[in-house]
């Protein structure tokens, strides 16, 4: 009996060990999914609401889509755009915006309380899915941040009224942004695919027809530099971070109207 009672023990004890590993083995599998899990990306809001969607790129950029108030118009969504800063794992602060605090998120959906910068006493409560991405890939990974515009055709365009930011994102979307307030370019959201499989070439569109549509060549793709070659027009580019989207003041006018309707200009 004594015996049997031993034996009876040691299985108990190998069971709570198993148990535990397997507790243990959970918890490690939850910590990775959170830790995985980005904001970066387009996340298309699905309550009712004044906003389309919220974009964020690695860059620390964001892009938000701001519909009419009114339904029944045509208006088009107001487009904002501006850098965002972690604060900590919930908590993210836009520029000239406001505050985010996300009470959830996985690698398909988010649910945050929007607290404007002009009302932070009043909260909007978002809740979002993730947009579908272009498949990932060296080139798509090189190309999704935000660039600026260095020269076109040999010219040189910073601070200039043809400066401008572009912010490519793996939604399929890039939104082009002056950093001049003389410049003559609207800019606005457009956007983009890949239209080989080398990834060399992508095709553009404006959303506004055929007109605004065309395809442009990427010569040179690294983490610092992209190129691109559009019907012969040479277009440099170079990253920029989160701290340099600002606004420049045109130092001179020699650069004024270079830029050809294209994919940086409807």
């Amino acid at each position: 009996m004594k015996k049997f009672s031993l034996i009876l023990l040691t299985v108990f004890v190998f069971a709570l060990i198993i148990g535990c590993d397997s507790s243990d083995n959970g918890e490690n599998d939850l910590t990775e999914t959170t830790e995985d899990t980005t904001i970066n990306a387009k996340w298309v809001v699905t309550n009712a609401s004044t906003y389309e969607s919220f974009e964020f790129n690695e860059s620390g950029n964001y892009i938000i889509l701001k519909t009419s108030e009114d339904q029944r118009t045509t208006e088009e969504p107001k487009i904002l755009f501006g850098t965002y800063s972690l604060i900590d794992d919930d908590t993210i602060v836009l520029s000239d915006f406001g505050t985010l605090i996300i009470s959830n998120i996985d690698e398909n959906s988010i649910q945050f309380a929007l607290a404007l910068a002009s009302a932070p006493e009043q909260t909007i409560q978002i809740e979002a899915s993730k947009q579908l991405e272009i498949e990932k890939s060296t080139n798509t990974d090189l190309l999704c941040q935000t660039w600026q515009l260095v020269s076109f055709n040999g010219e040189n365009v910073i601070g200039t009224t043809e400066a401008l930011t572009v912010l490519f994102s793996r939604a399929g979307t890039y939104f082009v942004t002056n950093t001049s307030p003389l410049s003559s370019n609207q800019g606005g959201l457009a956007s983009w695919s890949w239209n080989n499989s080398a990834q060399t070439q992508i095709y553009y569109n404006w959303g506004q027809g055929n007109e605004t549509s065309g395809y442009a060549d990427i010569t040179e793709l690294t983490s610092n530099s992209l190129v691109i070659d559009e019907d012969g027009e040479i277009s440099v580019l170079t990253p920029i971070s989160n701290s340099e989207t600002t606004a420049v003041k045109p130092e001179n006018k020699t650069a004024k109207d270079i830029l050809k309707t294209g994919l940086f200009k409807r």
